[in-house]
C-alpha cells in the first residue's frame, strides 16, 4: 500500500505543481479531491503529501465531519473549526508567523468583525482577542446580512492567513458527512484563498445529488480540480502485502491465502489487515516451527471469515475488558471526538457509579484517559496532540463500537448521555461545542424526555438553535428549533410564552433561509393565532409573515398584509386607494414639511426613543424595499409617511434612506436634480452621525447610481458606488452593494470608459452577482457586457453585428411589463443599432420602450435621445412616414432639452448634437456647424468619448452631404481615430468598409 501511495503521491505532486521551497509560489489554487470505499487508504494517501507543507515551513491542517451527526447538527462548520483549531494551535508555536497573522488580521478585522469570525471559528481567539458581540436580532434581514458578512469576512481571513508566504494544505476528511452551511463556507474559503494553498477533500462515492458532488462542480475553475478514484488492490499487491504481514517465510506459501483474502475483501486493505488479524486470532493461521502455517481449505469452510469493516472490529472490540466497551460505545454516541473531561464524567456515572462532587477536574479527565487507554494500546483510537482528547482512527471503529448498544436502547442512552452531562458540567460558561454535545444526545432522545425535564430541554434546543442561527449554520439552528418545538405543547404558549415564542419564530425564520416553507408556514400559522399582548411580538410576527410572503414570490401580498398589520398594531397607515392622487397630496405636503430643513436643522432633531415606534419604522422601511421591487408606485407613499414619523418622533436609522429615496422621487416629479442632491448629501450626513453602516450601501446606490447622475460627472460617481459596494460586502447588505455594482458597469459604459476596461469591471462583478444570486442587477449586467461584446467584435457571426442575443433579451422581448432588465435592453439596443447603423433595428425597438420608461432614471434620457437620432438618421434616407419620425424627433428633441436644461453635466453634449442634426435635416448648416462643434468640446470635457465619436461621425456626414469631401473625410477620420480609441472594433470595420480609401 506504501508503494502504492508513492507512486501515486508523485502522479499527485506533478499533476498539481506543489512548489517547494525557493520556488515561485504565485500559481492558482488547487483541489484535489480523493473518492474511495471505507478503507481504502484516502487520508493516508492524502497525508503523504504532508512534508511538501511541512518541509517547507508551512502548515498541513486536517479537519473532519462527523457520521454521528449527519442529517442532524453539530458545532457550526465543526470539519473547518477543526482544522483551524489545529492551525491556531501550530501557529502559537511559531511566534514570527503568528504576529504576522494577527498584524494581518488587526488591519482587516474591526472589533465587531473579529467578534463574528470567533463565533464561527472560536479557537481564533487565541489568535485575534475578540469578545462576543451582542447583536439585536430584531428583523430577518439583519440574519440575512449577518450570513453574508460572515462570508465577507472570511475571505478577508483566508487572504490573511494565506499571504504570508508560508504554503497551507487543508486536508477536510469524510465530506460525504459535511452539511450544507460548511459546504457554503468551504465556497468563500476556496474562491479568496491567495497562494500557496492547497485543499484536500477525501470522499466516499456520492451521487450527482449529493451537496459535496454539486459543490465539486460548482468550484470556479474545474481545470485546477485534480480527482482521484481510490480502487482496491489486485492479487499481486494482496500478495505483496499478506507476505509483508506474514514475514518472508511465508512468502512462497502465501500466494493461495492472498488470493483467498483478495477475493473475499475485493482488495480493500484495511479489510486485509483486519481478516489475518481474526484469522490469527482464530487459531487458523499458527506458528508451526517458527514459521506460519495455514490450511486454505479449512479458512474456506470456516465461518471467521467476516465481509464488513465493522463487523470485524466489533470482534476486535469484544475482546477487551467491559470497561473498555462501554467507554468505547460512550465515545461513539458522542462522536468521532471526545474531551477527556467530557468522557470522564460519563464513564464515572455510568460506569463508575462514583461521586463527582468528591473528585478534582484533573482526576475526572484522568479517570476519562485511564478508561479508553486499552482501546488507544490497541490501536483503535488515538490522542490528540495536546492530551486533552481522544478521536477514533476511523469512522468504521466508531461504527463498531455503536453496533454494541441495540437499536431499541440508543435513543434512551443518548438522552441519558445529555442529561448528565446537563447536570454536571455548566453549559454557560463551558466552551461552546459542549453546549452542542448535550443537545445532540438530546436530540436523539427527544421523544423520551419525561415532563419535569421538558421545558429545560427545549431551552436547550432554542439556546443551540440561537448558536448556529448566529453562527449562520441556518441548518443546524432549524434542526434544533425544530426539535424544540417538538418537545414544547400548546399549553406552553401560557406558561412558558417567550421561549415559545422564539423557539416558533427563530425557527419560522432560519425556515425560510434552508427552503423549509412548509415548516415556516405551519409554524407561522400557529403563532398568528398565539401571540398575544406585545406590540413588539405582534411586529416581529407580521415581519416574519411579510418575509415568507416574499421568499415565496408574493410582493404585492406581502406589502398588502405588512401596512395593515402596521395600521392595526401602530396606526401607522398608509392607503392605497386612489394612489395617484394621494400621492401628489402627500409630495405637496412633504415639500412643505422639507422647506427651510437643512443639514444643521435636520441633525438638531432628538434621536427616537419609542421603541414600538422604531420596530415599526423598521419594518416599514423593509416595506419599501419591496415596493421598489414590486409595487413602485406604492414606493413614494412609504418614503413621505418613512420621513414625516422621523420627523415626529426622532431621528431613526431610517431616516437616511428616506431622505435618499426623497431626492430621486424629486427627480422622477420632475423638481430640480440640485434640490434631490442636496437631500441626499444629507442622508450620508445622516448616515455618519447616526452610525447606520448599514444602509451605507443603498444610500451611495440611491445617490450615486440614480441622484448624481443628473448632477455629477458619470465617471466621478463610479468612486463613491465602489466604496459603497464595499460598505454592502462589509455590513452583510449584499443586495444593495450589488446594485452599487451594477451601476458601476452602466456608469462607466455610458462615460465612455474604454471597452476593454468595461468589459473587465463587468465580467469581475458579473461573477459577485452569480455568487450572490442577485439576478436582476445580473441581468442587467449580462446586458451591457453582449453590448461590449457586439462593439468589439468578439461575436462569431458578423451579419448580427447589431443584435443582441442571450436569454437576458430574450426574457425582455417575452416580458412587458416595466423592468429595470427591460429598460437597460431596449435602450442598448437602440443605442448599439444606431451606432452601428441599424437603424431599421434602432427605430423597431424604440417603439418598445415608450410602455415601460421611468423618467427618473439616466437611462430614460440616454434613450430618448438616441431614439431622436434614429428618427433624424432614418428622415434622411427615408422620404416615407415622415410624418411619425417628425413627431418622434420632436418629442425627444423636447425631453433631451428640457433635461440638459436640469443637468447640463451629462447631457448638454447630447441637447447640441441632437440639435445639430436636426439644423442639418432642416438644412440650416451654420447652425449645425455650432452645435456640432459645442457638442464636440462638451463630450470631450465630459470624457463621454463615444459620443464625442458619434458627434465627429455625424458632423462627418453634414459636410459630405453639402459636398464638402476634404472637411467631411477629415473629421470622418477623427471620428474614427475616437472609435478606436473607445475600442470599438466592429464600429471600426464598417467604417473602413464604407470609407477604405480615406481611412486607409
Amino acid at each position: 500500500m506504501a508503494n502504492k501511495h508513492s507512486d501515486l503521491r508523485e502522479k499527485l505532486r506533478q499533476k498539481i505543481s506543489l512548489p517547494s521551497h525557493g520556488e515561485d509560489r504565485l500559481q492558482p489554487r488547487k483541489f484535489i479531491v480523493i473518492y474511495g470505499d471505507s478503507g481504502l487508504g484516502k487520508t493516508k494517501l492524502a497525508e503523504t503529501l504532508r512534508s511538501y507543507a511541512v518541509d517547507d515551513e508551512g502548515f498541513f491542517i486536517r479537519g473532519k465531519f462527523d457520521q454521528s451527526s449527519y442529517g442532524g447538527a453539530n458545532f457550526p462548520y465543526s470539519g473547518i473549526t477543526n482544522a483551524f483549531r489545529e492551525y491556531c494551535s501550530l501557529l502559537e508555536k511559531r511566534p514570527g508567523d503568528r504576529d504576522q497573522v494577527v498584524k494581518g488580521l488587526n488591519k482587516a478585522l474591526d472589533k465587531n468583525e473579529g467578534s463574528l469570525l470567533c463565533e464561527a471559528i472560536p479557537s481564533l481567539r487565541n489568535i485575534i482577542n475578540y469578545v462576543s458581540s451582542h447583536h439585536s436580532e430584531d428583523d430577518s434581514t439583519s440574519t440575512k446580512n449577518r450570513f453574508h458578512r460572515l462570508n465577507y469576512l472570511m475571505q478577508k481571513f483566508i487572504r490573511v492567513i494565506s499571504s504570508i508566504g508560508d504554503p497551507i494544505i487543508l486536508l477536510l476528511d469524510d465530506m460525504q458527512w459535511s452539511d450544507t452551511s460548511s459546504l457554503d463556507l468551504l465556497k468563500t474559503l476556496a474562491g479568496s484563498a491567495k497562494n500557496p494553498f492547497l485543499f484536500i477533500f477525501t470522499c466516499r462515492p456520492v451521487p450527482e445529488d449529493h451537496p459535496f458532488y454539486q459543490f465539486v462542480e460548482s468550484l470556479e475553475n474545474r481545470n485546477n480540480v485534480t480527482e482521484v478514484t481510490l480502487h482496491g488492490l489486485d492479487n499481486s499487491d494482496v500478495y505483496e502485502m499478506v507476505s509483508v504481514f506474514l514475514g518472508e517465510k511465508a512468502r512462497r506459501s502465501s500466494r493461495s491465502l492472498s488470493d483467498f483474502l483478495c477475493r473475499v475483501t475485493n482488495g480493500n486493505p484495511l479489510m486485509v489487515r483486519q481478516q489475518i488479524i481474526s484469522l490469527l486470532d482464530n487459531g487458523l493461521i499458527s506458528f508451526d516451527n517458527d514459521s506460519l502455517t495455514w490450511d486454505i481449505q479449512k479458512i474456506e469452510e470456516s465461518n471467521t471469515i467476516l465481509r464488513s469493516l465493522t463487523i470485524m472490529t466489533s470482534h476486535k472490540i469484544k475482546r477487551l475488558s467491559e470497561l473498555t466497551q462501554r467507554t468505547l460505545l460512550i465515545c461513539a454516541c458522542i462522536g468521532s471526538k471526545i474531551d477527556y473531561e467530557v468522557l470522564g464524567v460519563l464513564v464515572a456515572e455510568l460506569c463508575l457509579d462514583s461521586e463527582l462532587l468528591e473528585i478534582t477536574e484533573t482526576e475526572i479527565i484522568s479517570l476519562g484517559r485511564n478508561a479508553i487507554l486499552p482501546a488507544i494500546h490497541d490501536g483503535l483510537l488515538s490522542e490528540s496532540q495536546d492530551g486533552a482528547s481522544v478521536s477514533f482512527i476511523h469512522d468504521s471503529v466508531q461504527s463498531a463500537a455503536y453496533s454494541l448498544l441495540p437499536i431499541e436502547e440508543q435513543a434512551p442512552f443518548h438522552l441519558k448521555l445529555g442529561q448528565i452531562l446537563h447536570s454536571r458540567l455548566n453549559l454557560y460558561t463551558s466552551p461552546s461545542h459542549i453546549l452542542f454535545t448535550v443537545a445532540n444526545q438530546l436530540a436523539r432522545g427527544y421523544g423520551l424526555v419525561e415532563e419535569n425535564d421538558r421545558i429545560e430541554v427545549a431551552r436547550i434546543f432554542l439556546r443551540a438553535g440561537d448558536e448556529s442561527k448566529s453562527a449562520c449554520a441556518f441548518r443546524g439552528a432549524h434542526y434544533f428549533y425544530a426539535k424544540a418545538i417538538d418537545v414544547l405543547r400548546s399549553s406552553d404558549w401560557l406558561d412558558e410564552y417567550d421561549l415559545t415564542l422564539n423557539a416558533y419564530l427563530n425557527g419560522s425564520e432560519v425556515a425560510l433561509w434552508t427552503g423549509a416553507i412548509q415548516n415556516a408556514d405551519e409554524w407561522l400559522d400557529i403563532v398568528s393565532v398565539r401571540t398575544r399582548g406585545s406590540v413588539m411580538d405582534q411586529l416581529r410576527t407580521t415581519w416574519a409573515k411579510v418575509s415568507l410572503l416574499t421568499t415565496k414570490g408574493q410582493l404585492e401580498a406581502a406589502i398588502d398584509l405588512g401596512l395593515k398589520d402596521l395600521g392595526s398594531l401602530t396606526g401607522v397607515k398608509i392607503k392605497s386607494k386612489n394612489l395617484k392622487t394621494r400621492t401628489l397630496v402627500a409630495m405637496v405636503r412633504t415639500r412643505q414639511m422639507m422647506r427651510g430643513q437643512t443639514e444643521a436643522t435636520l441633525l438638531a432633531f432628538s434621536r427616537m426613543t419609542d421603541e414600538k415606534m422604531n420596530a415599526a419604522l423598521r419594518l416599514l422601511h423593509f416595506i419599501a424595499l419591496l415596493c421598489a421591487a414590486g409595487k413602485p408606485s406604492m414606493t413614494p407613499l412609504v418614503c413621505f409617511k418613512l420621513l414625516e414619523l422621523n420627523m415626529k418622533y426622532g431621528i431613526s436609522s431610517t431616516m437616511p434612506t428616506a431622505m435618499a429615496w426623497y431626492g430621486v422621487i424629486l427627480i422622477y416629479f420632475g423638481y430640480a436634480p440640485s434640490e434631490a442632491a442636496k437631500y441626499g448629501q444629507i442622508a450620508l450626513r445622516l448616515q455618519d452621525v447616526l452610525q447606520c453602516t448599514d444602509t451605507r450601501a443603498q444610500v451611495s446606490a440611491l445617490l450615486y447610481g440614480m441622484i448624481n447622475t443628473f448632477t455629477s460627472n458619470l465617471s466621478d460617481c463610479i468612486k463613491p458606488l465602489f466604496d459603497g459596494h464595499i460598505c454592502g460586502l462589509q455590513s452583510g447588505d449584499v443586495r444593495h452593494a450589488m446594485v452599487c455594482a451594477q451601476a458601476i458597469g452602466t456608469l462607466s459604459f455610458h462615460s465612455g470608459q474604454q471597452l476593454t476596461l468595461v468589459a473587465a469591471t463587468l465580467e469581475k462583478f458579473g461573477m459577485l452577482m452569480k455568487e450572490y444570486n442577485t439576478t436582476t442587477v445580473l441581468g442587467v449586467n449580462q446586458i451591457y457586457e453582449q453590448v461590449v461584446a457586439n462593439l468589439t467584435g468578439r461575436l462569431a457571426s458578423s451579419r448580427c453585428r447589431a443584435v443582441l442575443k442571450g436569454s437576458v433579451f430574450s426574457h425582455c422581448a417575452a416580458c412587458s411589463k416595466t423592468s429595470l432588465e427591460n429598460e437597460h435592453a431596449f435602450t442598448m439596443q437602440v443605442m448599439i443599432a444606431y451606432i452601428l447603423d441599424d437603424y431599421d433595428l434602432a427605430w423597431r425597438t424604440s417603439e418598445k420602450l415608450h410602455e415601460i420608461q421611468r423618467p427618473a432614471s439616466q437611462i430614460f434620457y440616454v434613450a430618448a435621445f438616441f431614439e431622436g437620432m434614429t428618427a433624424l438618421a432614418l428622415a434622411h434616407i427615408n422620404a416615407s412616414n415622415k410624418t411619425r419620425l417628425k413627431k418622434v424627433i420632436k418629442s425627444s428633441r423636447e425631453r433631451v432639452i428640457k433635461i440638459s436644461e436640469k443637468s447640463p453635466n451629462n447631457f448638454d453634449h447630447m441637447r447640441h448634437l441632437i440639435e445639430a442634426e436636426c439644423a442639418t435635416f432642416h438644412r440650416k448648416f451654420a447652425s449645425a456647424e455650432q452645435h456640432f462643434s459645442l457638442s464636440i468640446e462638451y463630450s470631450s470635457k465630459s470624457r463621454a468619448t463615444h459620443l464625442e465619436a458619434v458627434a465627429w461621425e455625424r458632423w462627418a456626414h453634414c459636410h459630405l452631404m453639402c459636398g464638402d469631401l476634404d472637411s467631411g473625410y477629415q473629421k470622418m477620420r477623427m471620428a474614427h481615430n475616437l472609435y478606436a480609441k473607445w475600442g470599438a472594433s466592429r464600429k471600426c470595420e464598417l467604417m473602413q468598409r464604407k470609407f477604405q480609401d480615406i481611412l486607409t
